[in-house]
C-alpha cells in the first residue's frame, strides 16, 4: 500500500537533488582559472569545518558554574539600578525586554530623537545597540546611564545564552561552520542543527576561559602578525611599486616604525626597545604616537575620511586631519594604491587579490561606500585564504592533530600533550606561506607573514598586565607563548574523578 504524502516527499527531494545538479552543471562552465581555483579550494574546506562541527569544544562546568553565578549576581545589581532610574524618571518600572515600552521610554518620556533601522527597506524605529551607541553621544549624563545600564543587562544575557542554551549534555559546545558564509572568505558561525552552541568566532576574551582541551590534549592558538597590513602593503607593491610600507612591516614593529616615518622629529634612537618606548609616550591626552598608528593607520589605509575617523576614535578632528596627512606624505604608495584599484573597480566590475580570490560587485560603483568595501575586501580576504590554506595543510599533513576553532585571522586547536614537542613545530610551519607579488617594473616580492603560538591547556591567556606595567598570572592553565618548550603540568583535570578532587 503507497503512502501519498510519502511519495510526494520523494517527489520533492529528488527534484531539489536534480535542480541543484543542473545549476551546478551550469555554474560550473561559466568558472575561470581564478574562479574555479577559489571554488576547489572552498570545497575542500567542508572536510574540515565538518569535523570541527562535529567534534565541538569542551568546556569546563565547574568554570561556567562560577561565571554564571557571577554573572547573574552582576545582573540583578544592574535590573536595581534600572528599576530605580526607569521608576525616578518615569514613575513607573520600565521592562529592558520590551521594545514597546523601551521607545516610549526613551523618545516619549525622555523626548530624545528617535534612531531608526532600516530592514530590507523598510524603516523602523529602534533601541538596539546603535541606537543607544549614537544616544550616549548626546552627552546627557542621565541618557548616557540609562543607556549603558540597558547595553550591560543586554550584553550579560547574551554571555548567559553562549553558557546555558549553547552548551550539549556531553559539555560540549558544539556549532556550524560555514567556509562560504560571506564575501570576502572569511568563515561564518552560528547554532548548530538541533539549535544548540553559539557563534564561536565572537567569544570575547573574558568568556575564553571556560573552553578546555580533552583529557590527554593540549590547545594550540596560532594567529598571524599585523596580517591586514601586510597585506595592504604586498597590494601597494603590487600596485604601485612603493617598497616603504612593505618595508615598514618588515622592520619587526609597525606601529613602531610607522611613528618613526611619520613623527621624523621625536628624537629617535636606533634601538628598538627604546624607540618602542618613545613611541608609546603621550600624542592627544591619553593617546599615544604607537596607538595613532595602528588605530588610525587601519582607518586610512581603508579609505576613512578624517571626520569619520575622528568620530569613531573620538579624537579631535583637526588631529586626525594633521595625522593622515603626514602618513600619506611617509607612504605615498597608499593613496595611489587606492586611485588605481578604484579605477579598475570601475572599468572591470570586480577585483582580484594578492592570493587569487575575485570578487564582483554589484553596488553603485560611483559610491564611496561601495569603494570602502572593495578596499577593505583586498586587504582582509588574504587574511582569510591565508588561515584556510594552512588548516588545509594541517588537515592534510598532520592526522594528530584536532582542529576546533577557525576564528578569521587565528586558529585553535589540540594535540597529544606528549607529542608537543614534535607536532607543535609542524602545526607552526603550516602557517608559512610565502607570497609572492610582482610589480612590472620593481620586480618581484616574496613575503612571509609571520605567525605567533601560544599553548596551553584552556582558551584564555595565562598573563595580564597589571599595574605600573607589571604582569600577573591570572590562570594556570591559560595560553601561553611557545618558547621551545613548556614546562608546565595541567592544573585542572577534566578526567579525575569528582572523589580525586582537592577540596580547596
Amino acid at each position: 500500500m503507497t503512502n501519498p504524502a510519502f511519495d510526494q516527499l520523494l517527489r520533492y527531494n529528488g527534484l531539489d537533488c536534480c535542480g541543484t545538479q543542473a545549476i551546478l552543471e551550469i555554474l560550473e562552465s561559466q568558472l575561470t582559472p581564478v574562479t574555479r581555483a577559489t571554488y576547489e579550494q572552498s570545497l575542500r574546506l567542508y572536510a574540515p569545518a565538518m569535523k570541527m562541527m562535529v567534534r565541538g569544544v569542551k568546556v569546563n562546568k565547574i568554570a561556567i558554574g562560577q561565571l554564571k553565578h557571577n554573572l547573574l549576581a552582576e545582573l540583578r545589581g544592574l535590573q536595581d539600578k534600572w528599576a530605580y532610574l526607569t521608576r525616578e524618571l518615569t514613575g513607573q518600572e520600565v521592562n529592558p525586554g520590551s521594545p514597546k515600552q523601551l521607545k516610549d521610554f526613551f523618545y516619549g518620556t525622555l523626548n530624545l530623537p528617535p534612531q531608526h533601522k532600516f530592514t530590507k527597506g523598510v524603516k523602523s524605529i529602534t533601541t538596539d545597540r546603535e541606537a543607544m551607541e549614537k544616544l550616549i553621544k548626546l552627552d546627557l549624563p542621565a541618557v548616557s546611564i540609562v543607556c549603558n545600564l540597558l547595553l550591560a543587562q543586554r550584553d550579560i544575557k547574551k554571555t548567559l545564552d553562549v553558557v546555558t542554551t549553547g552548551l550539549e549534555p556531553s559539555g560540549r559546545i558544539r556549532s556550524s561552520f560555514n567556509p562560504c558564509g560571506t564575501d570576502t572568505g572569511r568563515w561564518s558561525s552560528s547554532t548548530n542543527v538541533y539549535h544548540r552552541g553559539t557563534n564561536l568566532q565572537n567569544i570575547t576574551e573574558d568568556l575564553r576561559h571556560i573552553f578546555i582541551s580533552d583529557v590527554g590534549y593540549k590547545f594550540f592558538n596560532i594567529d598571524y602578525e599585523q596580517v591586514d597590513s601586510r597585506n595592504v602593503a604586498l597590494e601597494v607593491y603590487l600596485t604601485t611599486g612603493d617598497s616603504s610600507y612593505l618595508e615598514a612591516c618588515e622592520s619587526g614593529d609597525l606601529h613602531t616604525q610607522v611613528a618613526k616615518m611619520t613623527w621624523p622629529d621625536l628624537g629617535w634612537t636606533g634601538d628598538p626597545k627604546a624607540d618602542k618606548a618613545l613611541a608609546e609616550t603621550p600624542y592627544y591626552r591619553h593617546y599615544s604616537y604607537r596607538f595613532m598608528c595602528k588605530k588610525l593607520g587601519h582607518g586610512s589605509n581603508y579609505l576613512g575620511k578624517p571626520k569619520t575617523l575622528a568620530k569613531q576614535s573620538r579624537i579631535e578632528l583637526h588631529i586626525v586631519e594633521a595625522f593622515q596627512e603626514a602618513y600619506f606624505s611617509a607612504f605615498p604608495g597608499i593613496p595611489l594604491w587606492h586611485q588605481i584599484r578604484i579605477e579598475e573597480l570601475q572599468l572591470k566590475k570586480g577585483l582580484t587579490t594578492i592570493l587569487g580570490r575575485y570578487r564582483e560587485f554589484h553596488d553603485r560603483l560611483s559610491d564611496e561606500a561601495t569603494w570602502r568595501k572593495a578596499i577593505a575586501f583586498l586587504g582582509q580576504s588574504p587574511t582569510a585564504d591565508l588561515i584556510n590554506k594552512a588548516m588545509l595543510r594541517i588537515d592534510d599533513e598532520l592526522p594528530e592533530v584536532q582542529l576546533l576553532i577557525q576564528v578569521h585571522d587565528s586558529l585553535l586547536g589540540q594535540y597529544p600533550e606528549e607529542q608537543e614537542d614534535e607536532l607543535f613545530p609542524k602545526v607552526l610551519s603550516c602557517f608559512a606561506n610565502p607570497i609572492t607579488v610582482t610589480h612590472p617594473t620593481s620586480g618581484p616580492r616574496t613575503h612571509l607573514i609571520p605567525s605567533d603560538g601560544t599553548v596551553g591547556w584552556n582558551w584564555g591567556k595565562r598573563w595580564k598586565e597589571g599595574p605600573n606595567g607589571t604582569v600577573l598570572e591570572i590562570q594556570k592553565d591559560g595560553l601561553d607563548k611557545w618558547r621551545g618548550h613548556d614546562d608546565r603540568q595541567r592544573h585542572y583535570n577534566p578526567g579525575l574523578s569528582i572523589l580525586d578532587r582537592r577540596l580547596s
